[in-house]
């Protein structure tokens, strides 16, 4: 009997060990087959993010490349721009150099034409002066029923010195007469005197003649006019606004009416 139980307890002993290494072995293979999957995943994981790195790089270099074709023809435009400033700058230096030149030039002519009719002035005074006399005289037609007035007046006194002459301007028709108020009211004449001004016509005054009378010392001019002396100034801007100031430049006797 004792013998029966021992073979029976060397079987089941074996039976048991049998069944463990089959455990084992199953486990084992579990395991191994588990991680083919985790290394099958890992690699496919891996070649993914690789291309997506790779993707970026290229994204990145082709940005790389475009910034730097972008850069180097910004740096091209910026020097042409430059070398453009630098031209420009010398022509302005150069222009500028000109025009200081045209201008000391003109100072130093202007000045000796002050001195040539400053002789001419002395000698036409010792020789009895000038008379006052109008030279040249218009009326212009300007916007918003203005007129502007310009009298050219010489006189020279027999002294040599600037003699002080009153003006006056009179509109006149058939039966009525304007005293047109001037400004200034008086000029210090030595040579030429620019009269020259703007009024508004009377509403509902038409004049057919104008009448200049000058007042200078002892000397008195008058001068009547048809009104007709006037012109008018077709390319005048619709505003008095919009005009210059009045000029005193000469009237030019082909201009004159």
């Amino acid at each position: 009997m004792k013998q029966v139980s021992s073979l029976t307890t060397n079987l089941t002993s074996k039976s048991q060990r049998g069944s463990t290494n089959q455990i084992l072995a199953l486990f084992l293979i579990a395991l191994i087959f588990s991680s083919l999957i985790v290394a099958v995943i890992g690699y496919k994981f891996g070649y993914r993010q690789g291309l997506n790195s790779v993707d970026r790089a290229v994204t990145s270099n082709n940005e790389a490349v475009a910034n730097v074709s972008q850069l180097s023809a910004e740096n091209i435009q910026l020097k042409q721009d430059l070398a453009t400033a630098i031209q420009e700058r010398d022509i302005s230096r150069s222009t500028l150099d000109n025009l200081r030149t045209d201008i000391e030039n003109l100072k130093t002519t202007n000045l000796q034409l002050e001195q040539v009719n400053e002789l001419l002035k002395t000698s036409v005074a010792d020789q009895g002066g000038v008379a006052l006399n109008i030279i040249a005289s218009e009326i212009i037609s300007l916007p918003e029923n203005t007129f502007e007035y310009r009298f050219d007046v010489a006189m020279l006194d027999i002294s040599g010195k600037a003699v002080t002459m009153i003006p006056k301007l009179t509109l006149l028709n058939e039966t009525s007469m304007v005293e047109i108020p001037l400004d200034p009211a008086s000029y210090d004449v030595r040579g030429v005197a620019n009269i020259r001004g703007r009024f508004i016509m009377p509403e509902g005054f038409e004049p057919k003649q104008m009448k200049i009378e000058l007042a200078a010392g002892t000397q008195k001019v008058q001068k009547l006019y048809n009104w007709q002396i006037g012109k008018i100034i077709t390319d005048a801007p619709p505003s008095l606004s919009e005009m210059s100031s009045t000029s005193h430049r000469p009237i030019v006797k082909s201009d004159a009416q």
